[in-house]
C-alpha cells in the first residue's frame, strides 16, 4: 500500500521532469537525416532546466531546514515537534 502511494505522489514529479525528454525522443526518433550531435544539442534546453531546477529545489529545502533548526532548537517548548518532523521524515 505505502508502495502505491509513493507511485502516486511522485507520477507528478516524473511525469513533469521526463515528460519533455520522452515526447522530444518520440519525436525525433523517425527522422534519420538529422546528426547524433544535433539530437544531442536538442536536448541541452531540457537538461539544463532540469538541473536549475534541482538545483534551485535543493537550495530552498537547505534554507528552509537551516532555518527551522535554528528557530526549533532555540525555543524549549518547539523542540517535540522538530523530533516530531525528524521522526516523520525517516
Amino acid at each position: 500500500m505505502s508502495a502505491a502511494i509513493v507511485g502516486l505522489v511522485a507520477s507528478p514529479h516524473c511525469m513533469t521532469m521526463c515528460g519533455a525528454i520522452c515526447e522530444k525522443s518520440a519525436s525525433t526518433c523517425k527522422i534519420d537525416r538529422e546528426s547524433l550531435a544535433g539530437r544531442l544539442l536538442s536536448y541541452l534546453p531540457v537538461l539544463l532546466g532540469r538541473l536549475f531546477s534541482y538545483a534551485t529545489a535543493g537550495a530552498l529545502i537547505g534554507l528552509f531546514t537551516s532555518v527551522s533548526i535554528t528557530y526549533f532548537m532555540g525555543t524549549n517548548w518547539l523542540r517535540p515537534i522538530w523530533v516530531l518532523f525528524q521522526f516523520l521524515y525517516l
